[in-house]
């Protein structure tokens, strides 16, 4: 079954992110390592680019298809104050604190959407309850066919203004490990897993589907029904941190070049981290992905965030 994923932007997404030809794959084929960057252009790196890039996203990560699809009927010169108001309203749905990480989630929804082909299933960002309050769990549901199986994907964003990655690896594979568990949610009797199905369930959000289609979807995930046994769990988490050497290759011609020397070396910590903090929270035997970006500076980026929104 081919799932429809219409908001996907190749062209825009290679335009934006680059990737290091080294992927890590473990021993048991279970946890995967990608390790992304934003590409360079004339002796410094695209930051300012990436920024706009997010911005133009947010529309298709925080309002729904069917939403959108009626403004864009009905944009005309004489109506643009529905435009103010949807970008109103894109900015109410976003944290503006010092530590928000919607910018995060908006990455790793993009890296799930364009570079893996997994579409979201449920807006979680319009599950807050007020502007400020972050909507606990995972931070994405996405969702793919891939010979016969449906994929289900938990994302996590953790990033932290640091120069290491071990303690987001860290953060993330106790997050990971209670979603992919299924521990049991505080204060009440159900799962942290089946709380994440029944959200699907509720809040099902997949455009240009058939209702048959929808069906079939959720049949993959309802433990009473045989296609449930075909259906597997995958962890995605987005690992940001500053990368230090970037104002100190600034201007060079071969910048690309000492950049991925460099990034390589963080690489092969983090590597070393994945395994040891995916071992620690016995995890080892679950389907993992573990995916790399530096920043210049991530207080600096999210406050540029937040100030174009």
């Amino acid at each position: 079954m081919d799932i429809p994923n219409i908001d996907k932007h190749e062209s825009s997404f290679n335009a934006r992110f680059k990737k290091h030809k080294f992927e890590y794959t473990s021993e048991n084929n279970r946890q995967k390592g990608y390790f992304f960057y934003l590409p360079f252009r004339d002796g410094e790196v695209t930051t300012n680019e990436f920024l706009k890039y997010l911005m133009a996203e947010t529309i298709h990560y925080a309002i729904s298809y069917d939403k959108r699809k009626k403004f864009c009927n009905n944009l005309t010169p004489e109506n643009m104050s529905e435009y103010m108001s949807l970008r109103k309203e894109i900015k109410s749905l976003f944290t503006h604190t010092n530590r928000s990480g919607d910018f995060g989630e908006l990455i790793i929804y993009l890296i799930l959407r364009d570079f893996f082909n997994a579409p979201q299933i449920v807006n979680k960002l319009k599950l807050k309850t007020a502007s400020n309050v972050p909507y606990h769990g995972a931070d994405g549901l996405h969702i793919k066919f891939e010979d016969d199986n449906l994929l289900l994907f938990f994302s996590e964003s953790k990033l932290e203004s640091v120069e290491k990655t071990d303690n987001q690896i860290k953060k993330a594979c106790d997050s990971t490990k209670s979603i992919i568990l299924n521990e049991q949610v505080p204060n009440q009797t159900i799962g942290k897993r089946d709380f994440e199905i029944n959200l699907i369930n509720n809040h099902f959000e997949l455009p240009n589907i058939t209702e048959l289609q929808k069906e079939k979807i959720l049949n993959y995930l309802n433990p009473l029904k045989q296609e449930s046994n075909d259906c597997k769990y995958i962890s995605a988490c987005l690992i940001g941190f500053n990368f230090k050497f970037y104002n100190e290759i600034k201007g060079k011609n071969n910048i690309e070049e000492i950049f991925l020397d460099n990034y390589k070396q963080i690489i092969d910590n983090s590597i070393e981290s994945i395994k040891a903090n995916v071992s620690n929270s016995g995890i080892q035997d679950k389907n993992l992905i573990f995916i790399l970006l530096p920043f210049e500076s991530i207080i600096d980026f999210r406050k540029q965030f937040l100030e174009l929104l």
